[in-house]
């Protein structure tokens, strides 16, 4: 028996109503509700679908979307991310594309989006396997492609388990062009049914990440001339070690400044009294509060990361020191950030690898070891800047996956059709 069909239509109206409980500011899920349901303006222009999850899926998909544009200028795009912020950033950055949230995979709210864009193309980065959506894509001759896909052992079993081999191979044999970010994101998927496979590499390596300019400018005058750091995308269990890491360096310059950002800013009373159990004095950031007198300055705002990492390019990324599996590490190489990083970062091993391997990423275990590595980095800045530019160099040698889509795009967007087929007229 399938379970996921059964799942699904139970869940539905579980899920709906939680969206409609969440009316936080930073929720934003309950103004989803509608396009949730596929209730979405009817298209007659054939747009190319483009999909990302969350906000790194965008930041991902941004180096693509630009190319698509240069190559076939006034190309109907439509836009979907899963998270509110996601699509919160979608708006932010292409306020003149149309977005949407992606629908629920619900056969009827799937049916209901996809009979209002009838897209000639679905484009999906990184790995959003909706098993509805894909079916009916497929049901009505819409090409859909991955770009940048990439699936872990622990995720193949869990789709094996909840989805089932039959139904994931029904709905992944068909797909037209699967590009998977290595060899063994490719076995894996061929494992999961998938037919047309190839190893096209990480988006994120041809990514640069967008730097709001004038936040830039304000973080560095916050900091002025003060040696200062970013742990960036913390979780819990990290925090303590990372404040003893700070203390250490107190002693060595008490007017060092820790930059604190939590992967999720609602954790910030949780941060903020944890800052204060290590005797640390600290300022918060959703307060508009000034650092200037302040040991630790807790970012618990969204949106602001990147420009952080451009003001404060000494960088630990969170996710790694406990068994999170790391966050994204091209975007501080991307910044010029000269990067540190816990044992844990098996989300990316690869990546990680390769910029352990250039120079461009170091390994601390635990405290004293961060306060070592931060401590040379100061004396020495030509040692963090040297680390950052081969950081940045791995970055530049990685990149390809946004040529090797477009190859795959150019006979669908080339190929003159008719209302209700694929492919469109080259503009």
């Amino acid at each position: 028996m399938r379970l996921y069909p059964i799942l699904v239509r139970l869940l539905r109206p579980l899920a709906l109503a939680w969206m409609r409980s969440r009316r936080g500011v930073a929720e934003g899920w309950a103004a989803t509700v509608a396009e949730r349901q596929g209730a979405l303006p009817a298209r007659r222009d054939r747009p190319l679908w483009l999909h990302a999850a969350s906000v790194g899926e965008v930041h991902a998909a941004l180096p693509l979307l630009r190319a698509l544009h240069e190559r076939w200028p006034g190309l109907p795009v439509q836009l979907s991310a899963f998270t509110p912020t996601g699509l919160a950033r979608w708006r932010a950055l292409y306020p003149d594309i149309a977005s949407a949230a992606l629908p629920l995979d619900h056969p009827d709210s799937v049916a209901r989006a996809l009979d209002a864009l009838r897209p000639r193309v679905l484009l999906i980065v990184e790995t959003e396997l909706w098993p509805n959506l894909l079916r009916a894509a497929h049901a009505r001759q819409i090409p859909v492609l991955f770009v940048s896909a990439r699936v872990r052992e622990s995720s193949l079993r869990g789709w094996r388990r909840w989805v089932g081999p039959k139904l994931l191979a029904e709905v992944l044999a068909p797909v037209r062009w699967l590009g998977a970010q290595t060899a063994a994101d490719a076995a894996r998927f061929a494992r999961l049914g998938a037919t047309r496979v190839a190893v096209a590499g990480n988006l994120k390596w041809d990514a640069r990440p967008p730097v709001d300019a004038a936040l830039q400018a304000e973080f560095a005058a916050a900091l002025q001339a003060r040696s200062a750091w970013l742990a960036a995308s913390t979780h819990p269990g990290e925090e303590e070690i990372l404040l003893a890491a700070h203390a250490a360096l107190l002693k060595q310059d008490p007017a060092c400044l820790l930059l604190l950002a939590p992967r999720h800013p609602r954790r910030a009373e949780e941060v903020a009294a944890l800052c204060a159990q290590a005797g640390l004095r600290v300022a918060r950031r959703s307060r508009g509060e000034s650092p200037d007198a302040a040991q630790v300055w807790l970012i618990d705002t969204l949106g602001e990361l990147t420009a952080l990492m451009a003001a404060c390019p000494r960088v630990f990324l969170g996710g790694s020191l406990v068994p999170v599996g790391g966050h994204n590490l091209l975007e501080p190489a991307a910044l010029d950030c000269a990067l540190a990083v816990g044992p844990h970062t098996d989300n990316a091993a690869e990546v990680a690898a390769a910029l352990e391997q250039a120079g461009g990423l170091q390994r601390v275990a635990d405290a004293a070891a961060l306060a070592a590595l931060l401590q040379q980095w100061f004396s020495q800045p030509a040692q963090a800047a040297a680390s950052a530019a081969a950081a940045r160099a791995c970055l530049e040698a990685g990149g390809g996956a946004v040529q090797a889509a477009l190859a795959q795009l150019a006979p669908l967007l080339e190929t003159p059709a008719g209302p209700d087929g694929p492919g469109c007229a080259a503009d």
